[in-house]
C-alpha cells in the first residue's frame, strides 16, 4: 500500500514540474491591416506571420478599437500535449482605456503545418483584477489529458495560476476542427 503512495505522489509531483507555461517568441510578428468592410466602416485585421517569411500570412483575426491598443505580444507553448499538434500560439492584443483589456487569439499549429484558431477570449484587467479567462493545455498546470479546457484561473500578484474552475471542455481527436484563418465572435 505504501508503494502505490509513493507511486502516486511521484506520478502527480511530476506532472508539475513537467508543467509548462507561454513564452514569448520573436519568431512571429503581426501586422494590422485596415480594410473597408460590408458596412463601409474602416476594420482593422491583424495578421500573423514567420519572422522570416514576411510577405506569406499564416492567419488572421479581426482587431476591435485598433486605436486604443496599445501592444502585441506573442508567445508559444511547445508541446501542449495535443496529438498532432507541435505548439500553440498565444497572440494578446492589449488596450487601455481605464483598466486594460486583453484580447487573446489562441493558434494551434499541427504537425503538418496548419493553424487552427480557437475562439478569442477577453479579459479586463483592474487594480484589483485576482482571475482570468484562458485556455489551459494536457501539458499545464490544471491541463486535462486530450482536452484543451477554457478555465476561469485565480491568480496572484506574482501572475501564478493559484486555482482554476472549469467553463468549457474540447475534447482533441487530432485534426478534427480543421484550419481556420479569421475566427470571430463578438466580445
Amino acid at each position: 500500500m505504501k508503494n502505490i503512495m509513493y507511486l502516486a505522489i511521484l506520478l502527480l509531483g511530476c506532472q508539475f514540474v513537467n508543467a509548462q507555461e507561454f513564452k514569448e517568441t520573436n519568431a512571429y510578428i503581426v501586422s494590422m491591416n485596415g480594410e473597408t468592410n460590408k458596412q463601409e466602416t474602416l476594420a482593422t485585421k491583424a495578421v500573423l506571420q514567420r519572422q522570416s517569411e514576411t510577405t506569406i500570412a499564416l492567419t488572421s483575426f479581426p482587431l476591435e478599437a485598433a486605436q486604443t491598443m496599445n501592444s502585441v505580444k506573442v508567445t508559444e507553448l511547445d508541446n501542449p500535449g495535443l496529438n498532432g499538434v507541435k505548439k500553440v500560439l498565444k497572440i494578446d492584443a492589449k488596450y487601455t482605456e481605464y483598466c486594460a483589456y486583453i484580447v487573446s487569439q489562441y493558434i494551434l499549429v499541427t504537425n503538418d503545418g496548419d493553424y487552427i484558431s480557437l475562439p478569442r477570449i477577453g479579459n479586463t484587467m483592474c487594480n484589483d483584477s485576482t482571475s482570468e479567462i484562458k485556455y489551459i493545455f494536457p501539458n499545464q498546470k490544471f491541463g486535462k489529458a486530450n482536452q484543451i479546457v477554457r478555465s476561469e484561473v485565480g491568480i496572484s500578484n506574482t501572475t501564478t495560476i493559484s486555482e482554476a474552475t472549469t467553463q468549457e471542455t474540447f475534447s482533441w481527436n487530432d485534426d478534427d476542427f480543421g484550419t481556420s484563418g479569421a475566427i470571430s465572435e463578438n466580445l
